[in-house]
């Protein structure tokens, strides 16, 4: 069997699941209105369950963002403590060829805008080195961080190690929020 051929087949298979799931949703919740003795139409059952689904969504979305602003607005647990982390998206920035080692030193001071039209991330935080953008604070750490900017705190942000033999995370920044 040649590579072509295992590979159709492949894609062949993905389509039938993925066709599979589809439909298997709606024969569901065919099954259970023709089971049902007071039937109502299937539209309304997909709106109860979406909406349900934005009800739970929308509730565990406010329930961490409290949880966040609770960290924030307390001062002595978020405000006071500094946290390590590196500068994401150097090598989109520079390439994969750049020596981070030439273009960031210890010791410097990096400045962050909050970006909260960014596409990718909501909660977007972008670094600048002067007036050169350098990258963000990593999307999976930047919750409370972009919140806390938000409210009108700042960020002190310091490089504290460059490692040159490691492009994507080779940038060590300490990160401390200061009083609003």
């Amino acid at each position: 069997m040649s590579a072509d051929t295992l590979r159709l087949i492949v894609l062949l298979y993905l389509i039938y699941r993925v066709l599979k799931w589809i439909f298997s949703d709606r024969s569901e919740d065919n099954l259970s209105q023709k089971n049902n003795s007071n039937p109502s139409p299937t539209k309304n059952k997909k709106n109860t369950l979406s909406e349900s689904k934005k009800t739970t969504y929308q509730t565990n979305t406010n329930t961490l963002k409290e949880s966040i602003l609770e960290k924030t607005n307390n001062t002595s647990s978020f405000s006071n403590k500094s946290k390590y982390l590196h500068v994401a998206g150097i090598p989109h920035r520079f390439g994969k060829s750049v020596k981070i080692n030439t273009i960031f030193k210890e010791g410097q001071k990096l400045t962050a805008v909050r970006h909260k039209d960014n596409i990718h991330d909501a909660n977007a935080i972008q670094l600048n080195l002067g007036s050169q953008f350098v990258g963000f604070i990593p999307k999976d750490q930047n919750q409370e961080y972009a919140l806390f900017m938000d409210r009108g705190g700042k960020l002190l942000i310091k490089v504290y190690r460059v490692d040159s033999s490691d492009i994507w995370r080779g940038v060590g920044i300490e990160i401390t929020p200061l009083s609003m």
